[in-house]
């Protein structure tokens, strides 16, 4: 609900001067990572997790919170001005590619998931699309990938310290 949510937010606005400078679906898309954890962990095959009775519940009761901050995403995505977007996808993916780590490693070692099965959300690709080992972003790669995120918000933003406020002050409310 969330993911998906927020990844056609930001595929609707791929042009947008403030936030094509850091769209890249390829390396960022977290919907199917996702969906593969999710199957691995109900035990069910990953074309069948949506019809799971704890995802039918979830959809048909999604908890208020849940709820408020899809309809925030659903607003800024049919707003005037899409630039606030760029709030959210900042926390969400360099929190991903932060502290995530370490709540990856947590979970891991807390569930028994160590060798990464049920873990692909924490996953990501290397800048460049693919590895030479086939293998996922190393901590070298992810710091490389925080690197050109930060440089293309600054690209995108520029010099205007009003939309910089703006952003920064108005998105995550």
């Amino acid at each position: 609900m969330y993911s998906s949510a927020f990844e056609r937010a930001l595929d609707q606005h791929a042009t947008h001067p403030v936030l094509a400078p850091t769209h890249n679906p390829g390396l960022f898309a977290r919907s199917a990572n996702l969906g593969a954890d999710i199957s691995y962990l109900l035990e069910v095959p990953e074309t069948s997790w949506q019809s799971h009775p704890a995802h039918v519940e979830l959809q048909s009761s999604p908890p208020p919170a849940l709820s408020r901050y899809v309809g925030r995403i659903q607003e800024l995505a049919s707003s005037a001005d899409p630039s606030r977007l760029l709030a959210h996808a900042y926390v969400r993916y360099l929190g991903d590619l932060s502290g995530g780590q370490f709540i990856r490693r947590r979970i891991g070692k807390a569930y028994g998931l160590e060798d990464g099965a049920g873990l692909s959300f924490y996953e990501f690709r290397p800048l460049g699309g693919t590895s030479a080992t086939g293998e996922g972003a190393n901590a070298g790669e992810m710091k490389r990938i925080k690197e050109w995120y930060r440089d293309g918000m600054n690209a995108g933003v520029g010099d205007n310290a009003e939309l910089k406020g703006n952003i920064s002050r108005h998105s995550l409310s």
